[in-house]
């Protein structure tokens, strides 16, 4: 079997992390599906809406371990955004890591604006 056949097999990483007293599965996305994530978070400037994409993230990657079902489906992305920070940024972090991402690709964030 050839490198690019290897490669294409590689399993998306996964990790089960614990925050508040609960177990959360983080998985991992292809290149297609974190682009496809990104393309629905960008404005129509062009530009990413950082705390939209975050809530895309979140829900795209944030599993229940027992059942490995979202916690939150697509649709219900914005849920996130009732969620405790000292939980979402913890799990922002580990999303980042399983995505190989890191905090660049976010974007500004419409939040950051108002802190201000």
């Amino acid at each position: 079997m050839s490198l690019r056949d290897r490669l294409k097999e590689k399993a998306t990483l996964s990790e089960v992390v614990e925050l508040g007293g609960e177990s959360f599965e983080l998985r991992g996305m292809t290149k297609r599906a974190r682009g496809q994530l990104f393309a629905k978070a960008r404005r129509k400037d062009g530009s990413v809406d950082g705390d939209k994409l975050e809530a895309l993230l979140l829900s795209a990657c944030v599993c229940d371990p027992e059942t490995h079902q979202p916690i939150f489906a697509e649709s219900e992305s914005r849920e996130w955004d009732s969620v405790s920070s000292h939980i979402t940024g913890p799990l922002m972090t580990g999303v980042m890591r399983v995505c190989g991402m890191d905090k660049t690709d976010l974007g500004p964030k419409d939040s950051d604006a108002t802190e201000n």
